[in-house]
């Protein structure tokens, strides 16, 4: 399917990715922050995401600024996924997995987490690549 800005398919198109929700120009994806419901293991759950930069954080919690001003709390359990790389096609990313004392204040993040009530907590953390670091062979390339 072709989304009306002339691309379609996987890479961005209204209609790409699991679900319909796009991955790239159109979908989740794209949104700096957002909450969504999901079916995990038979019950409905609110997810949150969020891209932006880390202004504080400690091995219990961390907190998000992204570059609209909104910002928010998360809690970081043990069994948080941090990892660093490029989000690939499929929910994968490229790098390798990390723990919370990687992520540091002034670090560019994509946070998926868990909403229960009025409090979040973090599922997995993607931390963006440093400035001037090359990215691994393929990342952020797709093929039809």
């Amino acid at each position: 399917m072709t989304a009306p800005d002339g691309i379609g398919g996987m890479n961005g198109g209204a209609m790409g990715g699991p679900g319909g929700l796009g991955i790239g120009l159109a979908g989740l994806n794209a949104a700096i922050h957002s909450e969504y419901v999901i079916l995990q293991d038979s019950s409905y759950v609110t997810m949150a995401s969020q891209t932006g930069t880390v202004t504080d954080v400690s091995s219990d919690w961390l907190t998000v600024k992204s570059e609209d001003g909104f910002s928010r709390i998360y809690a970081v359990g043990a069994d948080v996924q941090v990892s660093e790389g490029i989000r690939q096609r499929g929910g994968g990313s490229t790098g390798g997995t990390l723990g919370i004392s990687e992520v540091t204040s002034g670090s560019t993040v994509r946070v998926t987490a868990l909403k229960s009530s009025d409090s979040y907590t973090a599922q997995a953390i993607l931390l963006a690549p440093a400035p001037g670091t090359a990215a691994a062979p393929g990342a952020g390339s797709t093929s039809n």
